[in-house]
């Protein structure tokens, strides 16, 4: 049963980033977890406003191993998935030692 529940976040974050493009990612992520992923992936420091969802969804699946190539479509359930994962471990490191700290 807990796995549905992943499942069901997963497929929900996977649609509303391609029927709401323009929401703010921080609707569906929490602080640590967007700030982190995109330190991590952009290597830069995270902008003072959430970015849409439209510009996280591929930073996360990139974690996951999407490639954002321009022929690409958009990122699938799996790639978010492993992104996913490695996003929690990093919102965790965020809270206990992020800049906030």
């Amino acid at each position: 049963m807990f796995y549905k529940v992943i499942a069901w976040r997963i497929m929900f974050v996977t649609f509303l980033g391609r029927e709401c493009p323009d929401l703010p990612c921080d609707v569906v992520f929490s602080e640590a977890e967007w700030k982190s992923v995109w330190k991590v992936v952009e290597n830069e420091d995270p902008p003072k406003q959430a970015p849409t969802l439209s510009r996280f969804i591929p930073v996360l699946a990139t974690l996951g191993g999407y490639n954002d190539r321009q022929g690409d479509g958009p990122p699938g359930a799996e790639v978010i998935w492993r992104g996913t994962r490695r996003m929690l471990d990093f919102a965790m490191c965020w809270r206990a030692f992020g800049p906030d700290q």
